[in-house]
């Protein structure tokens, strides 16, 4: 009798910890989905290479006055709901080829959400006529879903 209800309680627990790393493994996988990349430009003047988080207007307003003083017309600012979203911009500095980042959920918890930018591999520009020796700071606008947690920029 014992070793029945032992080993049924084995089974429940081992199928309970399985089902357990499937939904983590879910909400991770969701909450990339949900990440967007909605602009990105080749120069941001930024100095030195960054990552910012947006949870308001103004400021998201102020990082694309900065961008926008050299350019004319300037760049528009993206159409976010701040109610619901926050915007997260990556600034890459020095950089002289074309090149794609992609923002990442590295991984979640209850209190915080992990993310890093990923660098995908660099390629040549497409275009044979540019001077590959130019130097340009792309910068990178991502959107996700509003969140309670404390979101940490993994390096």
């Amino acid at each position: 009798m014992y070793v029945k209800v032992h080993l049924f309680l084995i089974l429940v627990t081992l199928f309970t910890a399985c089902n357990g790393q499937k939904k983590m493994t879910a909400n991770t996988q969701n909450s990339s989905e949900k990440i967007i990349l909605i602009d990105k430009h080749n120069y941001s003047g930024a100095e030195e290479t960054e990552t910012i988080i947006f949870t308001e207007y103004k400021s998201l307003k102020l990082f694309y006055a900065k961008v926008n003083r050299t350019r004319k017309p300037g760049l528009p600012l993206p159409n976010v709901d701040f109610n619901n979203e926050i915007v997260v911009v990556h600034c890459s500095a020095d950089e002289n080829y074309k090149n794609t980042n992609q923002l990442t959920v590295l991984k979640e918890t209850d209190n915080e959400l992990f993310i890093r930018i990923e660098e995908l591999p660099k390629k040549k520009p497409d275009n044979s006529a540019l001077n590959v020796d130019i130097e340009v700071t792309p910068f990178f606008v991502y959107k996700m879903p509003k969140t309670n947690k404390k979101v940490i920029i993994a390096k």
